[in-house]
């Protein structure tokens, strides 16, 4: 004889340890995919901002050659000053 089998036996295997095991990989699978998707935008957006340091990289680059060249020019104008300071005292103790 044959036992049909009882519908709470359906419902103890739906909420056993096979369906939570079940249940848990699609959770993971879930939770991989939102990580990744997060990982993405926090990838995408360092290296926006490494190619943003670049660029200013190069102008403060360019902007610390003009100053030292500017620094240079100063000086030298300096030296000059001095110079001209020197020949006015010798002239004016004669």
């Amino acid at each position: 004889m044959s036992e049909k089998p009882l519908p709470e036996s359906y419902i103890s295997k739906m909420t056993g340890p096979v369906s939570a095991l079940v249940l848990c990989i699609f959770g993971i699978n879930y939770l991989a995919g939102w990580i990744d998707k997060m990982s993405e935008r926090h990838f995408e957006s360092i290296d926006k901002m490494v190619e943003e340091d670049k660029v200013e990289r190069k102008e403060n680059l360019v902007i610390q050659r003009e100053q030292t060249e500017n620094v240079k020019d100063l000086s030298e104008n300096l030296k000059e000053l001095s110079l001209q300071m020197e020949k006015l005292k010798e002239c004016c103790e004669k």
